[in-house]
């Protein structure tokens, strides 16, 4: 199936597909910002800055609610048909999506302002690593989304097994350690909210693939969706 790229008779309905992308751009960009500056944050014990990444979490939220607002507008008004109809229905749904990724970014500085004082332990390291590859799920599931890349779209969700089995990983060390060294059970209990989040928002980006796919070739990804997490479920997050 390929891409009608003929533009429409009414110009202005040009510009606001246009505007509809970038505003899942912003989106996806906000998103991987949050991540990274709460992770800073939570290596640099800087409170302050987790202060500010909750504060911004009402930028995204504002957005999403534009997204919404301006698909709904598009189907009543425009009453979009074939690669259109698939940009703004798929457009409701990433930009919820993202949305997420944001509360889950949101959540983890709320972690760190919670931990202010308290000693990390030598696995909170490890936080970095998954939250590269949670990233790179998210960078190359916006980028196939805004080129209509199926191929990027299915390395995406492909990448989201790396992710759960480095979870997993952490997961038990780190309740390994908080064993052996009770007194870091409360640090601990921390960081493995935080994993599950970081975990959370690989999730999320799959999804994003998933519609990115979907948005390029009119399907998603074949075969069953890639899961490598065998940590028990932790609530809460």
């Amino acid at each position: 199936m390929t891409i009608n790229n003929e533009p429409h008779t009414v110009r202005s309905f040009d510009a606001e597909l246009r505007q509809l992308d970038e505003k899942i751009r912003m989106l996806a960009f906000l998103g991987r910002e949050q991540l990274a500056s709460a992770v800073k944050a939570l290596v640099d014990s800087d409170v302050p800055a987790a202060d500010s990444i909750v504060l911004k979490d009402g930028v995204v939220d504002r957005i999403e609610n534009e997204v919404e607002a301006e698909c709904i507008r598009m189907l009543a008004l425009r009453q979009p048909y074939a690669d259109d109809l698939r940009l703004v229905f798929s457009a409701i749904r990433a930009a919820a999506e993202l949305e997420r990724i944001g509360d889950y970014a949101k959540n983890i500085a709320k972690r760190v302002q919670s931990m202010a004082g308290s000693h990390l332990p030598p696995a909170a390291q490890s936080i970095v690593h998954l939250a590269s590859l949670a990233d790179d799920t998210l960078r190359m599931a916006a980028d196939a989304f805004a080129g209509r890349d199926a191929g990027l779209a299915k390395r995406a969700w492909d990448g989201d097994r790396d992710l759960d089995e480095a979870y997993t990983a952490f997961f038990r060390e780190t309740l390994t350690y908080m064993i052996e060294n009770p007194a870091h059970i409360t640090a601990g209990t921390h960081l493995l909210f935080i994993a599950k989040n970081i975990e959370r928002i690989g999730d999320h980006a799959t999804n994003l693939a998933e519609l990115a796919s979907y948005l390029a070739v009119g399907k998603i990804p074949e075969g069953e969706r890639p899961k490598a997490d065998s940590s028990p479920k932790i609530s809460g997050v």
